[in-house]
């Protein structure tokens, strides 16, 4: 497959990543109770420094990049969802109890999450300071699980308990909740710095072995003796081999 080139993350342990709208790979990272998200060319470098979540309880589990150019990221553990524009400055948003966010897409006009506990697919978007949060109810026990946008601008996902696939193009929201909002800078911490990635060699495909055959064994005679037998009504006398061996 051509090889690949493998770069030491900082945590330790890479959880999710996207395409940032800076044209750098947004990678979330944990470690034991270390929860950070780093940036990294697509040559394998680290970009400036890495966000430390100060609450140890954050448990960053999704990410992508909106169209408001901005990256999101599902905290699970504090049921809340975290916004980091174009400039570095960083917003957290708590969802309704009980939400239990789980995963993430962007589609044109604005940002789709799944919130397992409400059996929603809500639509999360900011402008002019304002977060909205519009709730869609999915079928009552769907058990919704993953979520992409369609290329008829829907949002579908996977109804688990159902088994069955749910469009939400079609339907009315349920509930619209605004936020206002003033969006503080980020605290960052300094980034380790990494050493050039290793590049993998190339795979090299191995040939086919053919199978081993074996030839069929044939029985040779070791040892003949003479007999008497009756053939088209008379008795001959013939060699009858009573003896033998496979070759």
């Amino acid at each position: 497959l051509g090889g690949a080139s493998v770069v030491t993350l900082t945590a330790g342990s890479a959880v999710e990543l996207a395409l940032g709208p800076d044209g750098n790979v947004w990678v979330v990272e944990k470690n034991g109770g270390v929860d950070i998200l780093t940036k990294w060319t697509t040559a394998g470098a680290p970009v400036g420094s890495a966000f430390n979540f100060s609450n140890s309880a954050a448990d960053p589990i999704a990410i992508t990049t909106g169209p408001d150019n901005a990256v999101w990221v599902v905290l699970a553990g504090t049921n809340s969802i975290a916004r980091f524009d174009a400039g570095g400055s960083f917003a957290e948003f708590p969802l309704p109890a009980g939400a239990i966010p789980s995963a993430i897409a962007a589609g044109t006009d604005g940002v789709w999450l799944i919130e397992n506990g409400l059996n929603n697919v809500s639509k999360l978007t900011f402008a002019a300071g304002t977060f909205t949060r519009t709730a869609f109810a999915a079928p009552s026990a769907f058990g919704l699980k993953g979520i992409v946008i369609g290329p008829d601008a829907n949002v579908w996902s996977v109804g688990s308990n159902v088994n069955r696939i749910g469009r939400f193009g079609t339907v009315s929201p349920t509930t619209t909740t605004t936020t206002t909002t003033t969006i503080a800078a980020t605290t960052t911490t300094t980034s380790t710095t990494l050493a050039p990635a290793p590049t993998l060699p190339p795979t090299t495909a191995k040939p086919l072995t053919q199978p081993v055959t074996t030839k069929a064994k044939k029985k040779v005679c070791t040892k003949y003796v003479k007999k008497r037998v009756k053939v088209k009504g008379k008795f001959v006398t013939q060699k009858v081999c009573v003896a033998f061996k496979l070759v």
